[in-house]
Protein backbone atom coordinates (compact mmCIF):
# COMPACT_ATOMS: atom_id res chain seq x y z
CA UNK A 1 0.00 0.00 0.00
CA UNK A 2 1.11 3.30 -0.83
CA UNK A 3 1.66 6.27 1.54
CA UNK A 4 -0.78 8.33 0.41
CA UNK A 5 -3.30 5.04 0.17
CA UNK A 6 -2.35 4.59 3.85
CA UNK A 7 -2.96 8.53 4.58
CA UNK A 8 -6.40 7.96 3.48
CA UNK A 9 -6.75 4.79 5.62
CA UNK A 10 -6.37 6.63 8.68
CA UNK A 11 -8.33 9.37 8.16
CA UNK A 12 -11.03 7.33 7.24
CA UNK A 13 -10.53 5.41 10.51
CA UNK A 14 -10.81 8.56 12.59
CA UNK A 15 -13.95 9.61 10.98
CA UNK A 16 -15.15 6.38 11.97
CA UNK A 17 -14.56 6.52 15.15
CA UNK A 18 -15.48 9.57 15.65
CA UNK A 19 -19.44 8.61 14.19
CA UNK A 20 -19.27 10.71 11.11
CA UNK A 21 -19.44 9.14 7.47
CA UNK A 22 -18.68 10.98 4.68
CA UNK A 23 -19.72 9.98 1.51
CA UNK A 24 -19.86 11.83 -1.94
CA UNK A 25 -23.44 11.78 -3.17
CA UNK A 26 -23.99 9.99 -6.07
CA UNK A 27 -26.62 12.70 -7.30
CA UNK A 28 -27.36 16.00 -5.71
CA UNK A 29 -28.87 16.15 -2.86
CA UNK A 30 -32.03 18.85 -4.26
CA UNK A 31 -35.58 19.43 -2.80
CA UNK A 32 -37.99 17.17 -5.40
CA UNK A 33 -40.74 20.04 -5.10
CA UNK A 34 -38.27 22.72 -6.96
CA UNK A 35 -36.55 20.02 -9.12
CA UNK A 36 -38.90 17.62 -10.24
CA UNK A 37 -36.48 15.24 -12.03
CA UNK A 38 -34.29 14.55 -9.06
CA UNK A 39 -35.77 11.75 -6.91
CA UNK A 40 -36.37 12.32 -4.03
CA UNK A 41 -33.52 12.26 -1.23
CA UNK A 42 -35.65 11.21 1.62
CA UNK A 43 -36.43 7.46 0.13
CA UNK A 44 -32.58 6.93 -0.71
CA UNK A 45 -31.52 8.32 3.27
CA UNK A 46 -34.69 7.22 5.11
CA UNK A 47 -35.50 3.70 3.87
CA UNK A 48 -37.76 3.43 6.93
CA UNK A 49 -38.72 6.41 9.67
CA UNK A 50 -40.44 5.18 12.92
CA UNK A 51 -42.69 7.61 14.84
CA UNK A 52 -44.57 6.60 17.98
CA UNK A 53 -46.91 3.46 17.11
CA UNK A 54 -46.54 4.04 13.78
CA UNK A 55 -44.18 2.79 11.09
CA UNK A 56 -43.27 4.57 7.65
CA UNK A 57 -41.64 2.63 4.65
CA UNK A 58 -39.96 3.05 1.72
CA UNK A 59 -42.68 2.49 -0.20
CA UNK A 60 -44.60 5.23 1.94
CA UNK A 61 -41.79 7.73 0.58
CA UNK A 62 -41.68 6.55 -2.97
CA UNK A 63 -45.75 6.80 -3.07
CA UNK A 64 -45.52 10.22 -2.29
CA UNK A 65 -42.91 11.63 -3.76
CA UNK A 66 -44.57 12.19 -7.28
CA UNK A 67 -47.53 13.99 -5.70
CA UNK A 68 -44.59 16.42 -4.15
CA UNK A 69 -43.14 16.39 -7.91
CA UNK A 70 -46.34 18.06 -9.09
CA UNK A 71 -45.96 21.09 -7.31
CA UNK A 72 -44.58 23.65 -10.11
CA UNK A 73 -43.77 27.33 -10.29
CA UNK A 74 -44.93 29.10 -13.53
CA UNK A 75 -44.63 33.20 -14.12
CA UNK A 76 -42.50 33.23 -10.44
CA UNK A 77 -45.67 32.43 -8.22
CA UNK A 78 -46.28 28.98 -6.45
CA UNK A 79 -49.94 27.53 -7.04
CA UNK A 80 -50.17 27.45 -3.26
CA UNK A 81 -49.70 23.38 -3.90
CA UNK A 82 -52.37 22.25 -6.49
CA UNK A 83 -51.09 19.87 -8.38
CA UNK A 84 -52.08 19.37 -11.76
CA UNK A 85 -53.56 15.73 -11.17
CA UNK A 86 -55.77 17.89 -8.21
CA UNK A 87 -56.61 20.27 -10.69
CA UNK A 88 -59.18 17.63 -13.21
CA UNK A 89 -60.31 17.02 -10.03
CA UNK A 90 -61.88 20.01 -8.24
CA UNK A 91 -63.72 22.99 -9.62
CA UNK A 92 -61.55 26.02 -9.49
CA UNK A 93 -62.72 29.55 -10.18
CA UNK A 94 -62.18 30.43 -13.81
CA UNK A 95 -60.54 33.61 -14.12
CA UNK A 96 -60.27 35.72 -17.28
CA UNK A 97 -57.83 38.90 -18.50
CA UNK A 98 -60.17 41.86 -18.17
CA UNK A 99 -59.25 44.54 -20.71
CA UNK A 100 -61.51 48.14 -19.87
CA UNK A 101 -62.68 49.91 -22.82
CA UNK A 102 -64.56 52.40 -21.28
CA UNK A 103 -65.22 54.59 -17.93
CA UNK A 104 -68.28 55.93 -17.51
CA UNK A 105 -68.30 58.51 -14.43
CA UNK A 106 -71.39 60.24 -12.73
CA UNK A 107 -71.47 61.89 -8.66
CA UNK A 108 -74.07 62.01 -6.75
CA UNK A 109 -75.00 64.24 -3.77
CA UNK A 110 -77.80 64.11 -1.46
CA UNK A 111 -78.25 60.15 -1.78
CA UNK A 112 -82.31 59.59 -3.04
CA UNK A 113 -83.54 62.95 -2.41
CA UNK A 114 -80.38 64.15 -4.48
CA UNK A 115 -78.61 64.88 -7.62
CA UNK A 116 -76.51 63.03 -10.33
CA UNK A 117 -74.64 64.32 -12.85
CA UNK A 118 -72.43 62.65 -15.05
CA UNK A 119 -68.69 63.91 -15.77
CA UNK A 120 -69.42 64.99 -19.28
CA UNK A 121 -73.06 67.51 -17.87
CA UNK A 122 -74.89 65.09 -20.44
CA UNK A 123 -76.84 63.50 -17.23
CA UNK A 124 -78.25 66.25 -14.88
CA UNK A 125 -81.24 64.79 -12.72
CA UNK A 126 -82.48 65.59 -9.92
CA UNK A 127 -83.75 62.83 -7.46
CA UNK A 128 -86.37 61.81 -5.22
CA UNK A 129 -87.77 59.05 -3.39
CA UNK A 130 -91.25 57.55 -4.75
CA UNK A 131 -94.04 57.97 -3.12
CA UNK A 132 -94.44 53.92 -2.44
CA UNK A 133 -91.32 53.86 -0.88
CA UNK A 134 -92.56 56.63 1.84
CA UNK A 135 -90.79 59.79 -0.09
CA UNK A 136 -92.28 62.72 -1.61
CA UNK A 137 -92.42 62.13 -5.25
CA UNK A 138 -91.34 64.73 -6.59
CA UNK A 139 -92.39 65.88 -10.09
CA UNK A 140 -89.54 65.40 -12.68
CA UNK A 141 -87.47 64.08 -10.73
CA UNK A 142 -86.22 60.62 -11.19
CA UNK A 143 -84.89 57.80 -8.99
CA UNK A 144 -81.92 55.16 -8.97
CA UNK A 145 -84.27 52.16 -9.97
CA UNK A 146 -85.22 54.47 -13.31
CA UNK A 147 -81.69 54.87 -13.96
CA UNK A 148 -81.19 50.86 -13.54
CA UNK A 149 -84.01 50.00 -16.02
CA UNK A 150 -82.83 52.37 -18.37
CA UNK A 151 -79.38 51.02 -18.64
CA UNK A 152 -80.22 47.35 -18.29
CA UNK A 153 -83.06 47.97 -20.87
CA UNK A 154 -80.40 49.80 -23.50
CA UNK A 155 -77.45 47.34 -22.95
CA UNK A 156 -79.59 44.57 -23.55
CA UNK A 157 -80.97 45.63 -26.32
CA UNK A 158 -77.58 46.24 -27.49
CA UNK A 159 -76.72 42.47 -26.69
CA UNK A 160 -79.68 41.04 -28.38
CA UNK A 161 -78.05 42.81 -31.81
CA UNK A 162 -75.28 41.76 -31.04
CA UNK A 163 -75.97 37.86 -30.66
CA UNK A 164 -78.11 38.71 -34.12
CA UNK A 165 -75.10 39.89 -35.85
CA UNK A 166 -73.32 37.00 -35.12
CA UNK A 167 -75.60 34.65 -36.56
CA UNK A 168 -75.97 36.87 -39.63
CA UNK A 169 -79.45 38.07 -38.94
CA UNK A 170 -80.90 40.96 -39.56
CA UNK A 171 -83.24 42.45 -37.02
CA UNK A 172 -85.61 45.62 -37.11
CA UNK A 173 -85.97 47.69 -34.13
CA UNK A 174 -85.23 46.26 -30.98
CA UNK A 175 -87.57 47.07 -27.99
CA UNK A 176 -86.54 46.34 -24.36
CA UNK A 177 -88.70 47.08 -21.72
CA UNK A 178 -87.04 47.24 -18.01
CA UNK A 179 -89.20 46.70 -14.63
CA UNK A 180 -86.85 47.35 -11.64
CA UNK A 181 -88.57 46.41 -8.65
CA UNK A 182 -86.93 47.57 -5.37
CA UNK A 183 -88.53 45.38 -2.13
CA UNK A 184 -87.67 44.70 1.53
CA UNK A 185 -86.24 41.20 2.25
CA UNK A 186 -86.71 38.86 5.41
CA UNK A 187 -82.84 39.09 6.65
CA UNK A 188 -81.62 41.19 8.62
CA UNK A 189 -78.27 42.20 8.94
CA UNK A 190 -76.08 42.97 12.46
CA UNK A 191 -73.92 45.76 11.37
CA UNK A 192 -73.79 47.75 14.17
CA UNK A 193 -73.63 45.87 17.75
CA UNK A 194 -77.75 45.39 19.39
CA UNK A 195 -79.43 47.13 15.84
CA UNK A 196 -81.09 45.12 13.15
CA UNK A 197 -81.05 46.60 10.19
CA UNK A 198 -83.70 45.24 7.41
CA UNK A 199 -82.32 44.05 4.15
CA UNK A 200 -83.63 45.26 0.59
CA UNK A 201 -83.14 43.85 -2.73
CA UNK A 202 -83.75 44.81 -6.81
CA UNK A 203 -86.04 42.68 -8.92
CA UNK A 204 -85.47 42.48 -12.75
CA UNK A 205 -88.29 41.50 -15.04
CA UNK A 206 -87.00 42.69 -19.02
CA UNK A 207 -90.09 42.39 -21.54
CA UNK A 208 -88.63 42.03 -25.03
CA UNK A 209 -90.38 42.93 -28.13
CA UNK A 210 -88.43 41.98 -31.86
CA UNK A 211 -90.98 42.78 -34.06
CA UNK A 212 -91.21 40.38 -37.23
CA UNK A 213 -89.37 37.22 -35.44
CA UNK A 214 -91.28 34.62 -34.20
CA UNK A 215 -91.44 33.63 -30.50
CA UNK A 216 -89.50 30.54 -30.48
CA UNK A 217 -86.65 31.97 -32.43
CA UNK A 218 -86.98 35.52 -30.54
CA UNK A 219 -86.63 33.16 -27.05
CA UNK A 220 -83.47 31.73 -28.47
CA UNK A 221 -82.09 35.26 -29.21
CA UNK A 222 -82.90 36.67 -25.62
CA UNK A 223 -81.23 34.05 -23.84
CA UNK A 224 -78.11 33.74 -25.96
CA UNK A 225 -78.18 37.90 -25.51
CA UNK A 226 -78.51 37.13 -21.50
CA UNK A 227 -75.06 35.08 -21.72
CA UNK A 228 -73.21 37.82 -23.08
CA UNK A 229 -74.79 41.38 -21.44
CA UNK A 230 -72.47 42.70 -18.83
CA UNK A 231 -75.75 43.49 -16.89
CA UNK A 232 -76.49 40.19 -17.17
CA UNK A 233 -73.39 38.75 -15.86
CA UNK A 234 -73.44 41.13 -12.97
CA UNK A 235 -76.79 40.79 -11.38
CA UNK A 236 -76.63 36.77 -12.31
CA UNK A 237 -77.02 34.38 -9.27
CA UNK A 238 -77.52 37.59 -7.15
CA UNK A 239 -81.14 39.01 -7.98
CA UNK A 240 -84.25 37.50 -10.19
CA UNK A 241 -84.06 39.00 -13.51
CA UNK A 242 -87.35 37.36 -15.41
CA UNK A 243 -87.04 37.31 -19.27
CA UNK A 244 -90.60 37.82 -21.26
CA UNK A 245 -90.70 37.48 -24.99
CA UNK A 246 -93.79 40.16 -26.01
Amino acid sequence: MSQSNRHEVARAGRRVSQGVILRKPTTPTRCPIFHPNTPSPIASILPTTSWPGTRVGESYWKSVAPDARDLRYSMGRPDHGISDRDKKNINLRKTMAYQPLYTAVATATGGRDGHVESSDGIVMLDLSVPREMGGPGKPGTSNPEQLFASGYSACFAGAIGFVANQQHKKLSDIQVTGHVTFGKVDDVFQSIPEVDLPGFQLAVQLDVHLPGVDKAEAEKLVEQAHQVCPYSRATRNNIEVKLAVV
